[in-house]
């Protein structure tokens, strides 16, 4: 009977489905059928065990089942684990409308409705093992609260961003109950909170789960086909396709478009996560090779990332990435030199605030560009945005690389906000170009040489919107 089947939780993914299937009646959807997606039980099981502390649901609007198969998630928490959860929408009707389906899951007839204290209630339901389901409010106040095990937050993309900050990090282990946090919502708004919490997403390390309506539709699925085609008819072309297709949003803001991204990003290159301290070579440093770094400082608030190009071709391509952080300067200072001297060229760093570092622990073998010069500053920023526009500057897929030139807004290159690092890191190689140049004329043996200043104030607006023609030599 049902009261038998709920004292022994599941311990892998597939007592979990007959778990679900036979206790609540709900048959989960187990099959990625588009590129890149996940099955919606693989975003479920994987929230379910706390495999993640922080998890991001990125689903289609209404045809992928997100609300629902988080009220399931709900429930089957505060029966298995008697866990404290809470439920935070994008607005009170958000939160209403996931509450509205768990007390439909309570109608099901193994639902385990013994444990019930109380009928299901608009706010509040409670367990007899200790099991309490709260819905919050979309306020502050609200989501700051309680301290639950588990907060099931939905459509964040209608939520205020201080919302979700003051909700996050309010989760709590108890009674041997791990954390854990989903964050899920269809993408909307070009420049709203998922936006910014894909990026997050990027920085932090937490996984993304994406699903369309292919994931649940028939036959693997709930979804009837006819459902599907009467909902495409009635909604817009570009509805559709961002809402739906998981397509992104066209955003006014971003600098660049989703054409630049792909033809920037290409993992033909190769491919990689960019994580913190995870070094990347894509290739080689060749005898005759000519590279170009570019090196942004961060250490606490933001990153050191070091970007080496291959700079005796065209365009340029990404050769070696790292981003590094949250450690001493020390180290940090001796990994740039040594990337510098494994790929000889030219080398460019942002010397803003790393005065007192290399006074105190040394020379970095690069050119020192000065951002407190908003002339210089401007320059290299929109020398560099120029050339991603026109394909002269190309990377391996690096995820943390292509999120943070994806979500890169005017503002922030424009004063308003802080430019990416691994931006920021690109320009300067780029920036270098002259010197590269120097380096491939005829009198210099195809090797480095003495070399003017990359730049002087008489002649940097004229750089920064002059492309340099490659079919003819630079020399």
């Amino acid at each position: 009977m049902a009261e038998q089947l709920v004292l022994a939780p599941p311990q892998t993914d597939d007592e979990l489905w007959d778990y679900v299937a036979g206790v609540l009646g709900i048959r989960i959807p187990r099959v990625a059928v588009c590129p890149g997606h996940v099955s919606p039980f693989q975003a479920y099981a994987d929230a379910y065990f706390a495999r993640y502390p922080i998890i991001v649901w990125k689903a289609s609007r209404g045809l992928a089942g997100k609300s629902f198969t988080l009220a399931t998630l709900c429930i089957n928490e505060l029966i298995d684990f008697g866990a404290m959860v809470k439920v935070l929408g994008g607005s009170g009707a958000q939160s209403q409308n996931v509450n509205r389906y768990t007390r439909d899951i309570w109608s099901w007839p193994h639902a385990p409705r013994n444990l019930l204290i109380d009928d299901p209630g608009k706010f509040e339901t409670k367990l007899t093992n200790g099991g309490n389901l709260g819905v919050l409010l979309a306020s502050q106040r609200s989501a700051r609260g309680p301290h639950p095990q588990r907060l099931r937050m939905d459509e964040v993309d209608d939520m205020d961003i201080e919302i979700f900050d003051a909700a996050m990090g309010q989760t709590m282990a108890a009674k041997g109950i791990a954390p854990q946090t989903v964050i899920s919502s269809t993408h909307q708004y070009p420049n709203g909170t998922m936006t910014e919490i894909l990026k997050r997403a990027t920085e932090k390390n937490w996984p993304v789960y994406s699903w369309c309506f292919r994931e649940t539709c028939q036959p693997h699925g709930w979804l009837e086909p006819k459902e599907v085609a009467r909902k495409q008819a009635e909604v817009t072309e570009y509805m559709w396709t961002v809402e739906y297709e998981l397509g992104e949003p066209s955003a006014g803001g971003r600098v660049f478009t989703q054409d630049h991204i792909a033809m920037a990003f290409d993992p033909i290159l190769g491919s990689a996560t960019g994580n913190v301290n995870e070094y990347t070579e894509f290739e080689e440093p060749e005898k005759d090779g000519i590279y170009s770094t570019g090196i942004d400082w961060g250490r606490k608030a933001h990153w050191t990332v070091i970007a080496t190009y291959r700079a005796d071709v065209m365009p340029w391509r990404l050769v070696a990435f790292e981003r590094l952080g949250r450690e001493s300067w020390e180290p940090i200072l001796k990994r740039a030199n040594i990337r510098i001297a494994r790929y000889p060229g030219a080398a460019g760093h942002d010397e803003t605030g790393i005065g007192d570092p290399l006074g105190q622990l040394g020379h970095i073998n690069a050119e020192a560009i000065n951002f407190g010069n908003s002339m210089l500053r401007q320059a290299v920023i929109i020398q560099y945005q120029v050339a991603i526009q026109a394909g002269e500057i190309v990377h391996p897929d690096i995820a943390y690389m292509r999120q943070e030139h994806l979500y890169c807004l005017r503002k922030d290159l424009a004063g308003g906000g802080h430019p990416p690092d691994t931006f920021i890191a690109a320009a300067l190689a780029w920036h270098m170009r002259d010197r590269v140049m120097l380096s491939l004329a005829p009198d210099s043996g195809g090797r480095r040489t003495a070399f003017e200043p990359a730049w002087s104030e008489s002649r940097i607006f004229n750089d920064a919107v002059t492309r340099i023609d490659w079919s003819r030599p630079q020399w």
